[in-house]
This record gives C-alpha cells, sequence and structure tokens, in this order.
C-alpha cells in the first residue's frame, strides 16, 4: 500500500513556491469546497483581486493566491480548485488534496453550499480529519431561503463538531460580500 507522501505527489515546487509567499505573511488560508460554491467570490471579497468567476468544469485548476490585512495580521489567502473529495480522481481534485496535506496552511476554509450541504459534507469531514484548523463557511444563504430550506448555523456547527477528528470548525454564514469582516474575525 502506497501512502500519500510529497515524493509521491511530486509536491517539490509547491514548497518552493509557498516558502516565497508565505515570508510576506503572518497566517496562511486555503479556501477548499465544492465546486461553484463561492470560494472565488469569497477569495476577491477579501483580497480585493478580480478572480474570474465561472460555472464550469476546471475554471480553476491551479491555486490563485493574494493577501489581505485585519487586525494588524497579513493574511496569505490561496483560491484552490473545487473537489468534492480528497480522494483524487482528477487534476483538480489533486491540486486541492495536496496543497491541504502539503505543505498545511494554517487553516483551511471550507466553503459549503446552503442550497445542498450534503454535496459538501464529505470534504468538510475529509478536512477535518487532517487538519485541526478547519473554518467552515455556509455561502449561499440567500439562494437556500428563495428555496424554502432554513438552516440553523448553531445546529449546524455543532453538528460538525460532532466528529472524532478533534478539529473543532467555526460555521460562519451569509453574503460574503456584506459578511468579509465576520469571515476574518473567523481566522482569529
Amino acid at each position: 500500500i502506497m501512502g500519500l507522501t510529497k515524493s509521491s505527489t511530486g509536491n517539490q515546487v509547491l514548497d518552493e513556491d509557498f516558502t516565497k509567499l508565505k515570508n510576506n505573511s503572518n497566517y496562511t488560508i486555503a479556501i477548499a469546497g465544492n465546486p461553484n460554491v463561492g470560494k472565488s467570490t469569497i477569495f476577491n471579497s477579501l483580497t480585493g483581486m478580480h478572480q474570474h468567476t465561472g460555472n464550469w468544469p476546471g475554471k480553476t485548476v491551479s491555486n490563485a493566491s493574494g493577501y489581505f490585512e485585519y487586525n494588524n495580521k497579513n493574511f496569505l489567502i490561496f483560491d484552490i480548485p473545487g473537489t468534492y473529495s480528497l480522494m483524487s480522481n482528477s487534476e483538480e481534485e489533486e491540486i486541492a488534496r495536496d496543497f491541504i496535506c502539503f505543505p498545511k496552511p494554517d487553516a483551511t476554509l471550507v466553503v459549503v453550499d446552503a442550497t445542498c450541504l450534503e454535496k459538501s459534507l464529505n470534504l468538510v469531514y475529509q478536512t477535518m480529519e487532517i487538519t485541526p484548523n478547519v473554518i467552515v463557511c455556509v455561502n449561499l444563504l440567500d439562494e437556500a431561503e428563495k428555496k424554502g430550506i432554513d438552516i440553523c448555523l448553531i445546529t449546524f456547527c455543532a453538528f460538525c463538531r460532532c466528529t472524532k477528528s478533534g478539529s473543532n470548525p467555526i460555521c460562519i454564514g451569509g453574503n460574503p460580500y456584506r459578511n468579509s469582516r465576520r469571515l476574518e474575525n473567523g481566522f482569529e
């Protein structure tokens, strides 16, 4: 049985790029999630950049990075490709998995779609198994409300905490442009 290691995934280049970028920040954050849940929108909201968004397979096939400052701390944030699982079956999933596993960002923000939470839970739990610092952002709450879906974030967050992973996720919901400060508070 072959294990998941840096040598088996070819991450030497990732380590070099990551180290160069990390030197200018206090913390690193990865934004993970299924395709089309609003990861790039959140990335743009936090960094002030204009990363292109799209609803087609393979839109982000590499990591976009940017910086933001909050409470006199510099954050380096990465928009990684959308994936349904950390068990890679495609180039996008492999890039996402490798970035979360190596070089292990300080925190991983997992964005989930409020209209179909069940599709995102696999990735949430897999991420919680490999890293203790997980922030779950329930996005598209306005769309869920239009469909008659009512989500209690307190209950959802308690549900996420009921795992044996040891991770203690922070749950945030809402419009990323209106609530970017709430997201930033989750990074503290």
